[in-house]
């Protein structure tokens, strides 16, 4: 298999996707136009990019089209449309356009009435809407996928692999996390959470299968230096086992705590794989003592 397949991943190829979606749309007959255009939405509705577009704001379209029509709602020629500058805003305003352009023929007539102009055949009207709207969206999603508005420790946290643990399921569930974190899909580093958590869970089993708390207290013994720092692991364990209980990270009954923000899911995180990094080292590092 040449080596550029083996690159691709499930973005890579929701992007690739994504822009044959917008090649259909300038290409094909107008007759068809409107499917090319819905699938260009389930694309964008899918997952990778569904996860993508989730930290998405809300965006009143109705005030937008009332300040950039013309008077009097029809337009004779090309207007100099002005939407919003701010990436995610733009996109949320071209996504709804799309929207309503697919969702039947009025909704692409009322754009192409108010700002494309009524001059020019059908064809051509929707060659100028992909041209105004949707290659620009298709431009600033692959943008918005590059970006990971991260804190910097964090990307410094999961560009290392976790030390081994000997227990290759294990190793392999930190490592699907670690790799699902790194994802730019809200969706996918949320799932990457929750396998930190099932992973924590099977860590605190390590030492001794049977006996979990027995298991957790020889864990904690040897990654502390001192009685004092051992009272402080032993805290943040007992605490992070409680937010996964707590909230919607291994339990998802209706009485938990859901996690919606993205800087919440970062910040805990952050704070499990700190823990199970400090522990793994010192585990590792206990073990080479002998």
């Amino acid at each position: 298999m040449p080596a550029e397949v083996d690159r691709l991943t499930p973005l890579t190829l929701a992007l690739s996707r994504l822009r044959a979606c917008g090649d259909d749309l300038r290409d094909m007959p107008s007759e068809h136009a409107s499917g090319a255009l819905k699938l260009l939405l389930a694309e964008l509705d899918a997952e990778p990019l569904r996860g993508v577009l989730a930290t998405l704001p809300e965006f009143d379209l109705a005030r937008w089209w009332k300040q950039c029509a013309p008077a009097g709602g029809y337009n004779m020629g090309p207007v100099s449309l002005e939407f919003p500058l701010e990436i995610r805003e733009g996109i949320a305003c071209r996504l709804l356009i799309c929207r309503d352009a697919a969702a039947s023929p009025r909704g692409f007539q009322d754009f192409a009435y108010s700002f494309i102009g009524m001059r020019d055949d059908y064809d051509t009207r929707f060659r100028k809407f992909a041209r105004l709207v949707v290659d620009p969206l298709i431009r600033d999603v692959e943008y918005l996928t590059t970006l990971r508005q991260a804190p910097p420790v964090l990307d410094q946290l999961v560009a290392r692999v976790f030390p081994s643990t000997g227990d290759q399921d294990l190793d392999a569930m930190l490592e699907e996390s670690r790799q699902k974190f790194q994802d730019p899909s809200a969706v996918i580093r949320k799932e990457a959470l929750e396998r930190l958590w099932d992973a924590w869970e099977r860590l605190k089993t390590l030492l001794n299968p049977g006996n979990k708390e027995d298991s957790v207290r020889l864990l904690l013994d040897k990654a502390a230096s001192t009685a004092a720092f051992r009272v402080v692991l032993e805290q943040e364990a007992s605490t992070l086992t409680k937010l996964g209980n707590d909230f919607h990270i291994r339990h998802f009954e209706m009485n938990r705590n859901k996690l919606d923000a993205s800087s919440e899911v970062d910040y805990l995180f952050h704070r499990m794989a700190a823990l199970i990094w400090l522990i793994l080292t010192q585990f590792a590092a206990s073990q080479e003592r002998g």
